[in-house]
């Protein structure tokens, strides 16, 4: 997992909410909001580091341009149900090929 940082221009074209829908859809779990004066809201959140990787072209997408956002890593956390499936037929997989 990743701590997530986003500094966004809350008065654009509602920014903020789009954002934060994103960052759920990606598995991500919305820590908190606060007010960085003027229109600028930051949003906390943290998110699988596997979902990240489009995640500056999304970012630039959803808000035109107008956002920024830092990332560091956290902390490691197990994965279950559909997810796990996922990677273990990966691995799998790619066993198999070599």
């Amino acid at each position: 997992m990743v701590s997530l940082n986003n500094s966004i221009n809350s008065s654009f074209n509602n920014c903020g909410c789009r954002a934060i829908s994103d960052l759920s859809s990606r598995r991500g779990r919305v820590l908190g909001q606060e007010p960085m004066g003027g229109e600028i809201q930051e949003i906390k959140a943290q998110v699988p580091q596997s979902e990240l990787l489009r995640y500056s072209i999304d970012l630039r997408s959803i808000t035109s341009g107008t956002a920024s956002f830092e990332m560091e890593f956290d902390h490691y956390s197990s994965i279950s149900g559909k997810t796990a499936d996922e990677v273990i037929k990966a691995a799998q997989a790619q066993k198999e090929e070599n």
